[in-house]
This record gives structure tokens, sequence and C-alpha cells, in this order.
């Protein structure tokens, strides 16, 4: 039913989503690059897969995973991107992934810590949906696929649900992601940026996070490149602090200014793994937390 739901029009979600940030959109001024010009697509590939997670938390007991629900990259065709994510054994989960206007083909799979396949969404479609309850506690890898779009590649975005968790309201969602894009276009007025594109890497992490808490995404490879690390949240932040960190926690570069909306400069060596580290400071209760990974 839950499966079925999801298949079916989204667009009453997709439609209060993405029309929110039309005023936004209208009095931004043109991108100075053609790779920023893309923001735009991201934008529609985030807000279309959130409305259909958005359908699944209103109609069923699913919510919202704490620390990491969103995931978002750009993928060339034919290539993928994984996630690890430690599960809990008896739990029920469920993956939603979709993609920009190009995207044509996009699928879900799930193996666990043994490499085994537990669930998957091949379909022909871009619009994968896979729920399943896990076995055991452990590790699992969520694999997005691109298999085939109408250009060189696609954005696309994930997001991770588990039933009884977290209500994550639309409004919220909308002001985190139009603040986001505010800022990638201030950034980019300064910085000649594009969207960090490595093949098999994220470039875009949603976080609902609690006041003094914080979540930091590992293992990143970000290559011998100058990056601009940009974290926006919905309007419940006060002040969120933002880091990289090598793979064993350190921090490297830091903005820990009294504000929500931190920005780290870093050049990062393609020898070394990395770390992203978004800290919700203090908020008016709990607050959703997008951060991006840009390049020059």
């Amino acid at each position: 039913m839950i499966y079925l739901l999801l298949k079916q029009s989204i667009m009453k979600k997709y439609i209060c989503l993405y029309f929110c940030l039309i005023p936004l959109l209208l009095t931004a001024q043109p991108p100075q690059t053609q790779e920023f010009g893309d923001g735009l697509a991201f934008v529609k590939a985030i807000a279309l897969t959130l409305a259909r997670a958005s359908v699944l938390e209103s109609n069923s007991s699913f919510g919202f995973t704490y620390g990491t629900c969103l995931l978002g990259a750009f993928i060339r065709e034919s290539n993928f991107v994984k996630f690890n994510m430690t599960l809990q054994a008896g739990a029920e989960y469920a993956l939603i992934g979709g993609g920009d206007d190009d995207a044509t083909d996009i699928d879900i799979v799930v193996k666990n810590s043994a490499g085994m396949v537990v669930v998957e969404d091949r379909g022909i479609d871009n619009n994968p949906v896979v729920r399943w309850r896990a076995g055991t506690t452990g590790t699992y890898t969520f694999q997005l696929t691109l298999h085939s779009c109408a250009a060189n590649g696609s954005f696309c975005a994930m997001t991770i649900m588990k039933q009884y968790a977290n209500t994550l309201p639309t409004s919220n969602m909308s002001t985190a992601l139009a603040n986001s894009y505010r800022m990638w276009r201030t950034t980019e007025n300064l910085l000649n940026i594009k969207f960090h594109d490595k093949q098999n890497q994220w470039c875009l992490f949603g976080n609902i996070l609690s006041p003094n808490d914080n979540q930091t995404v590992t293992n990143l490879d970000m290559g011998t490149l100058s990056h601009v690390l940009i974290s926006a949240a919905d309007n419940n932040a006060r002040d969120i602090d933002l880091c990289i960190t090598n793979n064993q926690g350190q921090a490297l570069e830091c903005d820990q200014a009294d504000d929500p909306r931190p920005v780290v400069q870093y050049n990062t060596n393609n020898s070394y793994y990395y770390g992203v580290k978004t800290k919700n400071i203090s908020s008016n209760g709990r607050s959703f937390i997008i951060t991006s990974i840009m390049t020059n």
C-alpha cells in the first residue's frame, strides 16, 4: 500500500515545497557560472524527493531518521553513490529516491554487512522506493544508481525514513532549502564554484539535530581541490557550527561564529580522506540543517 502510494502522484506536496521558493528564485541574480546554473536543478530534485517522503510520513507511521535523513549528489550516467548507516534489528526502514528533470532511470539497492542484497528497486523509472525490516543490527550500505538520463549526469537525492521516527513539516523543508539556495548564490557571487561531483561522492547532507548535538559524515574523498562547505537551516536554528575534519575526527578548519549560516573554506589533498561535522549549537527545538560541499 505504501509503495503504491509513493508511486502515485505527489504533486500537491511538490508544488507546496517548490513554489515556496519561487519568490527567492525570481529575485536571485543570474548565475555567474554554467556549473552553478544547475543549482536550480538540484533544488527541484531535492524538493521532489522530500515531497515523496512527506507523502509517506503523512500516510503511515514512518518518519525521517534522526541525524542524516537526506543525501544529494551529482551522478554521471551509469554511475552510483553509496552511503553506510548502522541500523537496528527489528526496525523498519524506507528509502526514497529522485532526480532532476534529466534523470530517467534511478535505482536503489540495500546490502547488509555481508554484502548480500536485502531489498532493491530496479524498476525503469526515476522514483525508486524500498521498504524493509532490518534482520540484524549492523552496518547497511545504500546504493543510489543513475542508470540513464538525458544529459551527461543528473542531480539525484535520497531520503532515509524509519518507522516511528521524526516528523518534518513541509515549512521546515522549504525554509532550509530556500536558505541553502540563497547561500549557494551568495557564495557563487564571490567564488567560481560548482557542486562537488567526484565519482561516488555525496555533496549534500540533510540532518535533523537537537540543540547541542552534531552529525559527522566521514570517509569523504574530496581530491586535491579548494572546497567551500556551507550549512543552512530552517527557522528553528539559532547557531550552527561547521567543521571539516580529518578521518580521525580532528578539526582542520571551522566556522564557529554565533549564527546559523556557517561557511568553511579548505584546500583538500587527494592522499587523505575527510569528514564534515555539522553541530546544532542552539535552536528552538530540533532543526533541519542542510550542509553542502562546493568546489572551485
